[in-house]
């Protein structure tokens, strides 16, 4: 099998595909003294027409697996039956193989030589990973880094010399591989995602798209700590804790502020345009931090409802909108909130532009407290007082000199 393979590894395609006058004639050459039969010494010559120069081939081999009734002599029809159903397919299984790992190139690179070879199970103690990137080296043409089917054909037979095996094995662990292997890492199992029989609510039936507006089943919430009465919420924000915890969050009075000093003075279209600052339109970014500083997040418009909503109005091929698609987003978030689109736009238009939020220092006395301050900081620092018009500092608790 593998002599055949081997054989046809020579051939080019014009060979394979040649019409039945083309093999009639290459069967007449080798059969020179005329009498329709080939012999084993006649055989050389076939070979040599059909592309085996190299003189190593077993004739005796080859000529035992022409003679399919094995009477000493190749006929016509043994010949035929060689070329046509033993070394074509053999030559078509394996190329393929060949193919499947070079991907999109015509020939194959040591990287896909070395992944062919640990696929077939190749790799082991006699063929290690050093020698594979031997054996390609000995293939592969001076000044070149990529093999053709021949190169690789012979490099199956470095394989089987350096394992101490046949060269049939060899391709039968190439045709086993049949393709590159591809590995991947398969997550862990996670009980509330894959468990469906701890879904509760509408997912329990499917999802919020499969079940309409109240036909979920509501989940069980004794476990959980009940929260504070309506009394108790005005009890607490009348205690001292309440009122420190008010004062401990200035970064909020700052944020009232800037809205306060633009509601009612924008429009849409300026809001638009001081969000997108230097640019004459808006990405998905800007546009979630809209959303969020309008205060238009809840449980009817998500997060994820501005994410899809953004790609939906995104032109094709660009990532950023224009004001008109910034006014159908408008529209969209109308809808999905069932309230008019002018209550949206009034939303907007309130913010007036991005509410910057900041980090405050805490109070640092000496900083802060202006009566600690001595010497010309008292009137307002150096640049503000003349010389020697500062007040001295107590220093009597300091060592005499």
């Amino acid at each position: 099998f593998w002599l055949g393979f081997k054989l046809c590894s020579y051939f080019s395609g014009a060979v394979l595909a040649m019409s039945a006058a083309k093999m009639k004639a290459i069967f007449s050459q080798g059969d020179k003294d005329g009498n329709g039969f080939i012999s084993v010494d006649e055989l050389a010559d076939v070979l040599k027409v059909l592309g085996d120069t190299t003189g190593t081939t077993d004739l005796g081999a080859v000529f035992n697996r022409i003679d399919a009734n094995h009477d000493g002599k190749v006929t016509f029809d043994e010949f035929v039956d060689w070329l046509m159903s033993d070394s074509q397919p053999a030559q078509a299984s394996l190329e393929q193989v060949f193919s499947s790992f070079c991907g999109d190139h015509p020939d194959m690179d040591n990287k896909q030589f070395i992944k062919l070879c640990k696929d077939a199970h190749l790799v082991d103690k006699k063929l290690t990973s050093t020698d594979v990137d031997l054996v390609f080296t000995k293939m592969v043409p001076k000044g070149q880094r990529r093999i053709s089917f021949s190169q690789f054909s012979s490099g199956l037979q470095l394989i089987a010399e350096k394992k101490g095996s046949t060269p049939e094995k060899i391709q039968q662990a190439v045709l086993s591989a049949g393709g590159p292997v591809l590995h991947g890492t398969v997550a862990e199992s996670v009980k509330f995602y894959d468990d469906k029989s701890t879904f509760t609510g509408t997912w329990a039936q499917g999802g919020p798209e499969h079940v309409k507006k109240g036909g979920g089943t509501h989940a069980d919430d004794s476990w959980k700590r009940t929260s504070a009465t309506e009394s108790e919420r005005k009890t607490d924000a009348r205690s001292p804790r309440s009122e420190m915890r008010v004062e401990s969050v200035p970064q909020r009075k700052v944020d009232s502020t800037v809205v306060a000093g633009a509601a009612g003075t924008g429009t849409v279209s300026s809001v638009f345009a001081s969000y997108c600052a230097s640019h004459a339109d808006m990405d998905g970014k800007t546009f979630a931090k809209l959303c969020k500083d309008s205060h238009l997040l809840d449980k009817k418009w998500t997060n994820t409802d501005v994410d899809l909503s953004f790609q939906k109005v995104l032109p094709k091929g660009q990532r950023r909108i224009a004001l008109p698609q910034f006014e159908t987003l408008l529209k969209m978030i109308a809808d999905k909130k069932g309230v008019d689109v002018e209550d949206i736009q009034s939303q907007v238009a309130a913010v007036g532009g991005p509410i910057l939020h900041g980090t405050s220092a805490e109070a640092v006395r000496f900083y802060d407290d202006k009566s600690t301050f001595t010497g010309t900081h008292v009137h307002g620092g150096p640049e503000s007082v003349a010389k020697g018009g500062g007040t001295a500092a107590d220093s009597s608790w300091k060592r005499p000199a």
